[in-house]
């Protein structure tokens, strides 16, 4: 695996050999990430303009601060009120939310949102949340005290990880250690989530992933992000 310069992402490093017009994927999500977006630009102007997009309905002006390592690159400060959204390049405070991704994995998905759309959501939600930013999202995971990871196994470019602290565990700060509990999910699982002929508490409970540590916080995280997975149909 070609490893990105970290002081500058772009996502023309996982194109390789195959040209740009074989990628011609159908739409999705309301969403334009050009091929070549950087963290920066995703942050900073195209996550402001799909929040205000996509939330929909009444949301309270309750503010909601979130933190997210780019492990590699920076650590961004999300604040959100409402269907506004603004992000910061600084470490934040005390925060009831943590995410911290790789700066491979970063790029990798965003040139994946960018081309065949493979790591996509294929469904409209029937709850009407269709971003993770919805403060009305954010309010049931901060719900939950935890840490978690989570990992793809067998993503194209191999292991690809996620971490999330909720809670008083988002107090510590975010680390890539000492989760409470750990999800290994494979692609074929991870497929039938986006596509939404499975939902994530189902995947826990019907032994679709493998988990270790503590069932009952990594089945709150679940629940708690269940309304983003219900499709109209199925």
């Amino acid at each position: 695996m070609q490893r990105i310069n970290r002081a500058h992402i772009t996502l023309d490093t996982w194109w390789g050999a195959r040209p740009r017009s074989e990628y011609n994927a159908g739409p999705m999500f309301p969403i334009e990430i050009p091929i070549g977006t950087t963290p920066a630009t995703f942050f900073e102007a195209i996550l402001p303009k799909a929040h205000a997009e996509l939330v929909k309905g009444e949301v309270s002006d309750e503010i909601w601060v979130v933190g997210v390592k780019v492990k590699g690159h920076t650590t961004y400060t999300l604040t959100i009120r409402g269907k506004s959204l603004s992000v910061e390049d600084k470490r934040p405070g005390p925060v009831p939310l943590w995410i911290q991704v790789e700066d491979e994995a970063l790029a990798f998905f965003l040139n994946d949102f960018a081309t065949t759309k493979r790591f996509v959501p294929k469904f409209v939600p029937a709850s009407g949340f269709t971003t993770m930013t919805d403060p009305r999202l954010l309010k049931r995971v901060a719900m939950v005290s935890g840490k978690v990871e989570i990992s793809l196994m067998d993503s194209p470019i191999g292991k690809i990880s996620l971490f999330c602290a909720s809670g008083t565990r988002a107090k510590e700060g975010i680390f890539d250690d000492d989760p409470d509990a750990t999800i290994e999910v494979h692609m074929p699982t991870a497929e039938k989530v986006l596509s939404g002929l499975l939902g994530p508490e189902e995947a826990l409970s019907g032994g679709h992933v493998a988990l270790r540590g503590k069932r009952l916080v990594a089945m709150q995280f679940a629940l708690a992000i269940a309304p983003f997975y219900q499709p109209l149909s199925r």
